[in-house]
């Protein structure tokens, strides 16, 4: 996997970079694992607490944020790559419930 601590425009899945100028197109992927670039998940208007998880309002709600998608909004975000998580926080918050339970 890449790894980096400057700004770059990746994969959120893998961390390659993204190194052309323009924006991926629908139907691009990213060259090591596969899946859509041009997702809810790779767009600096994503947000996890916003309505419909967009803070672009004009944008059309899109579902599968995680799928190839046609939003005329899309801007590829500049970040730091974190490295993808084999959990989600839906799963790690899940866990410490179970946990605190005795599940």
């Amino acid at each position: 996997r890449y790894h980096t601590r400057t700004m770059t425009r990746h994969c959120h899945q893998c961390g390659t970079p993204w190194t052309f100028r323009e924006q991926p197109g629908r139907s691009e992927t990213c060259p090591v694992c596969r899946i859509d670039l041009r997702v809810c998940l790779n767009c600096t208007h994503y947000d996890r607490s916003a309505a419909q998880q967009c803070r672009e309002r004009r944008a059309e709600p899109v579902l599968d944020k995680d799928k190839g998608n046609f939003c005329e909004f899309f801007d590829l975000k500049s970040r730091v790559w974190q490295g993808a998580s084999d959990k989600s926080r839906e799963d790690e918050a899940r866990a410490k419930l179970k946990a605190l339970f005795g599940d």
